[in-house]
């Protein structure tokens, strides 16, 4: 007898209806019979989101080391020894801070991230407890820690626009829009200083922010109509505001000035709020949190704090007026660290998606228009009035976008590699944007305008995950299409985190130099350049093992020996017997071309938009280009 098999079976029941791949279809109409319209936005927001802030996590394992971290990380060493969060060599010989140090270059940094970096790098068990380490996988670490404070921040804007709006879709949709912006992903992979002090302010306006509300029963509610159950929500509040302060004022101290105009602002609109008892206790909450992060960071700083009239102003006075001298290549021209005044809108504007940016523009005048609008139904309405509005909180996130970088132009405050100091104004502007989606969504609700819009929404946030895929892990390079092309108008790679790449594009067993010097200068004069083995590139040595793991094109002949590591005296400095070729690196800098003798071999290139970026040089230069 022959046992038939139950229809149940899985081999039975996809052999009956096709095959496996007659699954795809029914898998589809099961997906959109279930998710339709909004839901279905909201469901591609999550898929982005997880994609994007995929890409930071694993961008970390992968891209190379910025300028700066190097630097942290010997600062954290000092700060670990001393208790002073400064690069060694500020110390004299009797390991007494210099006398000729500016009082002010003592204080511009904070080591509230590099302690966070040191902790997940120790648990990692890459590094030691108490002592810091130049290594590949710290510096993995490191990053790794970078990229959960930017999806934190995100998640923190996507909570924030949740309990605004008191729709999931809305909150869903802002944190994928936060990661929508190719720069807070590319930089979310490496930027030591940038992004911690980005999502520390990101966090404290979040948490402010939500402390405006209170939660009732259908959803959550503006204070004025709130339920006397409080929730996790205060709890909530009062660890964005410590969190907030922890890496905003403890990583940059400076910005101490900005969080305290925040908060002023937080309390006008608490006491214009007619339902001001009824959040009480989420006010005291964010009290809490701010002064336990204050508290924390004082002790953190213990030696600045000795001083605290010094530690507070003269770093806001150094971070206005930083001692950095150099160009950056900004919409094809060569603009100094004392921009124009179009140097931030030039690069908001280029680095911002373009449908992102029209949704975020729409979002602030709505925000405004809360505010200054003297007339509501019919009548005249006072300020205090308008400020105890439903949603006028989200003037809080119009001050984190707008009122820092206004401040900075009309100070003519230094400023250099585009955004980098202002990474504050993509999270801002993303929650920006997704009160604007929420006004059209509410506003066309019907018809082909609803679909329309709900279009537009998924396009906002697909289309700049799907080019800055393309550029991954220089997810930073992107520039939306006004901007133009990227190669001769925009910096690329200023932070050379594509050395990594570049040298794994060298053949293994070669002498590999870096060559960072050869840059244009604003008076188009080509500086000289000058070369260094990357065996003693603090941005790139640490891979030298992974040097030829990513060849792709044939190697020319050798032309014989010719190339000393080193010279008799040790200096290091290239010399050659005979004019064969050297493999060197170079950072494309301020469009600066390679040096006159060397030839273009297989540089590090992403494509956007039909335009192959040039993102670092992999050249074979004459020896005696470099000659000294």
């Amino acid at each position: 007898m022959v046992t038939r098999a139950p229809e149940s079976s899985p081999r039975t029941w996809v052999t009956r209806h096709g095959g496996w791949s007659a699954l795809v279809p029914i898998f589809w109409r099961l997906l959109r019979r279930r998710f339709r319209g909004r839901r279905a936005v909201g469901v591609v927001a999550v898929l982005l989101f997880t994609v994007t802030a995929g890409q930071a996590l694993v961008g970390a394992t992968q891209i190379g080391i910025s300028n700066d971290e190097p630097i942290h990380q010997q600062r954290m060493d000092q700060w670990l020894d001393t208790g002073w969060y400064l690069p060694p060599e500020f110390f004299g010989d009797d390991g007494s801070i210099r006398p000729d140090v500016e009082a002010g270059r003592l204080h511009a940094y904070g080591a509230a991230f590099s302690a966070f970096g040191h902790v997940v790098a120790a648990t990692a068990g890459v590094e030691q407890w108490g002592d810091t380490d130049h290594s590949a996988s710290a510096y993995t670490a490191r990053g790794i820690s970078v990229a959960v404070l930017g999806i934190a921040a995100a998640l923190a804007v996507g909570y924030t626009l949740r309990v605004v709006t008191g729709r999931w879709l809305v909150g869903a949709w802002a944190a994928a829009a936060t990661f929508a912006m190719p720069l807070w992903t590319g930089y979310s992979m490496f930027a030591v200083k940038d992004v911690p002090a980005a999502a520390g302010w990101t966090f404290v306006t979040a948490g402010l922010v939500v402390a405006l509300y209170r939660p009732v029963s259908g959803g959550p509610a503006p204070a004025e109509t709130g339920s006397p159950r409080f929730g996790s929500r205060p709890v909530a509040v009062g660890l964005l505001c410590f969190a907030g302060v922890w890496f905003s004022f403890g990583t940059r101290t400076a910005l101490w000035i900005p969080l305290a105009g925040t908060v002023f602002i937080f309390a006008v609109l608490v006491a214009c709020s007619p339902g001001r008892i009824r959040t009480a206790v989420n006010v005291k909450a964010a009290a809490a949190g701010l002064l336990a992060g204050v508290v924390a960071v004082t002790a953190l700083h213990y030696r600045n704090a000795a001083h605290p009239v010094e530690w507070l102003f003269a770093s806001v006075r150094t971070s206005g007026d930083f001692d950095w001298t150099g160009s950056t290549l900004t919409a094809g021209r060569l603009v100094s660290e004392k921009p124009p005044w179009w140097y931030l809108p030039a690069w908001t504007a280029s680095s911002v998606p373009l449908l992102l940016g029209l949704l975020a523009a729409i979002g602030t005048v709505v925000t405004i228009a809360r505010v200054t609008r003297r007339r509501t139904s019919g009548r005249p309405s006072l300020l205090r009035e308008r400020l105890g509005r439903p949603g006028t909180g989200m003037v809080l996130w119009v001050v984190q976008a707008l009122a820092l970088p206004i401040m900075a132009t009309a100070m003519s405050t230094t400023m250099y590699a585009g955004l980098r100091q202002h990474l504050y104004i993509l999270p801002a502007a993303a929650a920006l944007a997704a009160l604007g989606a929420h006004v059209l969504m509410q506003r066309y609700h019907d018809g082909w305008q609803r679909s329309a819009v709900l279009v537009l929404l998924v396009a906002a946030i697909a289309v700049p995950a799907l080019e800055q895929t393309r550029l991954f892990p220089y997810n930073f390079v992107y520039k939306n299409p006004l901007a133009g092309p990227v190669d001769g108008r925009w910096e690329a790679d200023m932070h050379w985190v594509s050395g990594r790449e570049a040298l794994a594009r060298v053949p293994a067993g070669q002498s590999a130099w870096c060559y960072t010097e050869a840059t244009v200068d604003i008076s188009g004069d080509l500086v000289e350049p000058t070369v260094e083995h990357c065996a003693g590139n603090p941005k790139v040595d640490v891979f030298l093992p992974e040097q030829g793991t990513a060849v792709t094109t044939e190697q020319p002949p050798d032309d014989g020996p010719g190339i000393h590591d080193t010279t008799p005296d040790g200096s290091g400095v290239v010399e050659a017997d005979t004019p064969r070729d050297v493999w060197v690196i170079a950072r494309k800098y301020r469009g600066s071309p390679p040096a006159g003798g060397c030839m273009e071999h297989d540089n590090v290139t992403r494509p956007l938009r039909g335009e192959d970026v040039v993102i670092s040089y992999v050249l074979r230069c004459d020896a005696s280009v470099f000659n000294r």
